[in-house]
């Protein structure tokens, strides 16, 4: 006669195949899903991580170089979508394609939403700081991930209402948006510079037109969420504790040095 505690138990058996099934079950249903939460107990009650990419063939990034990529009130999260292609010439086991989109999860209604092709260099899109407004470089199909030569639009989106409208022209990358929501910063590409970019921004109105900054040098254009500034970063190589990272007014300027460092280093406020 069996033990009830006996491996050899039927019931002990079939325990451990229910048992099984359930954790194939949990472990399956989640990717599948939307959104995956999960819980570590040692955290309590508190959510440890939500993980909304499962596929392992696509490259979804979101926060680069410390980029914010949520919205102001935490509904929304952006990120750029790629799908991961083999790149011999890259000298990488894997790259992004040449489609890279950009996409928003909205928690609120656990949904994905693409917006269009972006940029293939990151960040690709920025949030305002107090609504629920995202900015995207947009380009084309033929444009293979980057802006074309004569830059692309910028887009403002609305994410509350869905509008979408073009606010300026011309930009090849984008930074951020000031701390009082008036201006969207970024860069002109130009070879002759090094970093290669001119800094510009555009007022946050239909159609509002691209200023450039010619005071202002570099690349990143970080700006300050609640102050009326923003940095930009430069690549020093040749001064020991030269400037790095360059503060400026949001009209690009009253430089002054914003860290000095021997090697350059990702920043954000």
């Amino acid at each position: 006669m069996n033990n009830r505690n006996s491996p050899t138990n039927p019931r002990h058996g079939l325990a451990r195949m229910t048992a099984m099934l359930m954790v194939l079950f949990c472990s399956f249903v989640p990717l599948h899903a939307q959104k995956l939460v999960i819980n570590r107990p040692e955290f309590g009650n508190y959510v440890a991580l939500w993980r909304i990419s499962h596929d392992p063939v696509v490259d979804d990034h979101a926060n680069y170089h410390q980029h914010q990529c949520w919205s102001h009130d935490g509904r929304y999260l952006t990120y750029r979508h790629c799908t991961i292609v083999a790149d011999a010439r890259g000298g990488q086991p894997y790259a992004g394609s040449a489609r890279p989109t950009v996409r928003v999860y909205d928690f609120l209604k656990n949904e994905e939403r693409e917006l269009g092709l972006g940029i293939l260099m990151m960040p690709g899109a920025s949030w305002a700081n107090h609504y629920n407004w995202l900015f995207y470089v947009q380009i084309k199909e033929g444009d293979r991930g980057f802006a074309a030569d004569g830059g692309s639009p910028v887009i403002w989106v609305d994410m509350d209402t869905g509008k979408s409208v073009k606010i300026g022209d011309g930009m090849d990358q984008i930074g951020g948006v000031d701390c009082n929501d008036q201006w969207v910063y970024g860069g002109i590409k130009d070879t002759l510079r090094t970093p290669a970019f001119r800094t510009a921004r555009i007022p946050i109105r239909a159609g509002g037109g691209t200023q450039e900054l010619k005071d202002s040098t570099g690349c990143q254009w970080v700006t300050n969420p609640r102050h009326p500034m923003f940095f930009t970063r430069h690549d020093n190589k040749a001064e020991p504790f030269g400037g790095g990272v360059w503060w400026w007014n949001l009209d690009g300027s009253n430089r002054r040095a914003g860290m000095l460092a021997l090697e350059a280093a990702h920043m954000a406020w």
